[in-house]
């Protein structure tokens, strides 16, 4: 199924964007030979009075486009049949029909994103914590605060105001709360590395929110070597001079960075689709005896289930700022997870090993923790679809950006088999997933060939550019040769990032 759909949206991808060099080149009076979906052998082809021949090929990888003329080594013809090629075209026409390709796409990513503005409306980006003495609770925030806009720019979703956070000195942010707008002032500031320990003790383990960790092993916690200490058992110094036995079982750190002091609001704990033993609709209510409230509450539990299997033990998550326990969750050894859910109304308590509990929230799918919000009118879901395709258009341009400049690796980038999991996985998640990621994927084809990179839309729209500002016509079979060795370049490059997409799949 994952296949298939990868394949649909595929053809439509390729197809919207083989439209508009289709449009453009009839414009022109470019001789167009074929209009394929797909490649390979024909399944089904039709002449239309156009002269085109309109073919359904058997291997449906998109479509193409065929124009008298592509092969400028073919010269083959009279005088009177190369006035429809391609290249007897003057620059600014073949401009224009190199252009329309990416300028297809990317209208076309408008118009699917406007579409999922109006049938879904657009995500509810809202608070579920807020951390005591921080910016965010000066500022006056508070949880179940939704969060609007940021200086007057609409937030679509969390790095919307993630990034404002990092970037500004000061920002006003735009919050919805009891259905009532209200602007505050908010002033970010740089937070304390962020230490998250898994600690195994013998007896349960005392309650430090609020107390300082001094040291382990009378080593300072700011200079220890966490690493090298780990599953070794140590004297664990808190401030007041008391010492505990424990044994480091993991660590993980966060360096200092701007930060309010917040936790979004992502997840709710009821099941949107059937994972066995969990059934549809299902709310999680608590976790060995644990309660479960809000999605935030996973973390800590589930981080120590991966420890918990030894008997006899306790273990404890400590999230510490500046080495201040700023949260705490213990909990027992257990062979077996026992999980309270609210199902047709009615608690009902499911008994399962830690392998099918862990089973069971990876296939899971949890419903958003709040609606997301509609637009009023037609106007409204246009204006909001504009809004939030430049966001994803800046953001492409910025991942692109950081890829040539080093900041960001091809192995972070999916292909060919990286996005049929993708598509796999929103597929699961439901239409509006699909819709967005197809308007996501549309976009990216659109951006990504405006690159002056030989093969590439934009290597063409370069040769163009520089045949109208020097006036002199390039010689086409040159320019074919450098676009052949950019294809196999690109289909190498494919081939590579594909390595990394088994790399992943096979963990």
């Amino acid at each position: 199924m994952e296949i298939i759909l990868f394949l649909v949206i595929l053809t439509i991808v390729v197809l919207v964007h083989e439209l508009g060099h289709f449009l453009f080149a009839k414009l022109f009076k470019v001789q167009i030979l074929q209009f394929g979906i797909g490649f390979g052998p024909k399944i089904f082809s039709k002449t239309g009075k156009d002269g085109v021949e309109y073919r359904v090929n058997i291997f449906p990888l998109g479509g193409y486009v065929r124009m008298a003329g592509e092969d400028p080594t073919d010269t083959n013809h009279t005088e009177e049949e190369r006035k429809g090629f391609f290249y007897a075209k003057p620059a600014w026409q073949r401009f224009l029909i190199a252009f329309s390709g990416p300028l297809f796409s990317i209208l076309f990513g408008y118009l699917f994103m406007t579409m999922t503005c109006a049938i879904w409306g657009i995500p509810t980006i809202a608070i579920e914590r807020v951390g005591g003495n921080t910016p965010a609770e000066r500022a006056g925030l508070l949880p179940g605060d939704i969060l609007h806009s940021v200086n007057g720019r609409r937030i679509f979703g969390l790095d919307d105001f993630s990034n404002a956070v990092q970037k500004e000195a000061q920002f006003s942010a735009t919050i919805i709360r009891e259905g009532e707008a209200r602007d505050l002032a908010i002033v970010p500031e740089v937070f304390p590395q962020q230490t998250n320990y898994v600690i195994e003790t013998e007896n349960p383990f005392p309650n430090l929110e609020g107390k300082t960790l001094l040291s382990m092993n009378g080593i300072p916690l700011s200079i220890a070597d966490l690493k090298s200490i780990t599953d070794q058992q140590l004297d664990l110094m808190i401030e007041g001079g008391e010492s505990i036995p424990v044994t480091l079982k993991a660590f993980t750190t966060l360096n200092p960075q701007k930060m309010i002091g917040i936790v979004y609001s992502t997840l709710s704990t009821r099941i949107k689709d059937t994972a066995y033993p969990f059934a549809k609709d299902d709310r999680i209510l608590s976790i060995n005896g644990a309660k479960v409230e809000q999605s935030g509450d996973f973390y800590p539990i589930l981080t120590l289930f991966a420890f918990t299997q030894e008997e006899n033990r306790h273990f404890t998550y400590l999230e510490t700022r500046g080495d201040v326990v700023t949260h705490q969750f213990s909990q027992p050894s257990v062979r077996k997870v026992s999980v309270l859910v609210e199902r047709n109304g009615l608690p009902t308590e499911l008994e399962m090993s830690y392998q099918d509990f862990t089973e069971a929230l990876e296939n899971s799918l949890f419903y958003p923790a709040n609606e997301n919000q509609y637009p009023g009118n037609p106007f409204q879901a246009i204006g909001l679809g504009i809004q939030r395709t430049n966001g994803m258009l800046t953001s492409m341009g910025s991942i692109i950006g950081s890829l040539f400049t080093g900041k960001a690796s091809v192995k972070d980038f999916a292909g060919p088999i990286g996005l049929v999991n993708i598509i796999g996985q929103a597929s699961r998640a439901g239409m509006e997933t699909l819709m967005f990621l197809l308007a996501f994927i549309t976009l990216n084809l659109g951006i990504i060939n405006l690159l002056p990179l030989p093969a590439l839309d934009g290597g063409r729209i370069v040769f163009s550019i520089v045949e109208m500002v020097t006036r002199k016509k390039i010689n086409p079979v040159i320019e074919g040769y450098i676009h052949t060795a950019g294809f196999f370049l690109l289909i190498g490059f494919a081939i590579y990032i594909s390595y990394f997409d088994i790399i992943r799949f096979m963990r």
